[in-house]
């Protein structure tokens, strides 16, 4: 083969491998966006993982959110199961600030009165 075949298949084979590599680095960027159907723009994910509890290599505990509702997944045995399912989220308020409780700062402690230190002549 001659020298510009050479540099003919080095220059394709760059040009292949730089398309694949910058596929992979858009794909990573848009997160699997594009692969995912996604509610209107701004809207809140009705879906979601709340928490993950890694019970042994095999399986683990899965608390996942879908609306208004929890569900307690197990994953990983030879079946899937669901543990618990229909648990309504709770909802935490704050009390408005004008009925809050005003916040007292705890009195800083005395300094210690020389009655309860030892002599200096005196062994602990």
């Amino acid at each position: 083969m001659e020298f510009d075949t050479y540099i003919r298949l080095f220059l394709s084979l760059s040009l292949v491998l730089g398309l694949i590599f910058g596929t992979a680095a858009l794909l990573r960027k848009l997160g699997g966006r594009l692969l995912t159907a996604r509610g209107p723009r701004g809207a809140a994910p009705r879906l979601s993982v709340q928490e993950v509890l890694q019970l042994d290599p095999r399986r683990k505990l899965l608390l996942v959110r879908q609306d208004d509702q929890e569900h307690l997944l197990l994953l990983g045995g030879a079946h899937d199961i669901v543990v618990h399912s229909g648990r309504p989220v709770p909802r935490f308020t704050l009390p408005p600030e004008d009925q809050a409780p005003p916040v007292r700062m705890a009195d800083a402690p005395s300094a210690p009165s020389s009655a309860s230190q030892p002599a200096s002549g005196a062994t602990v």
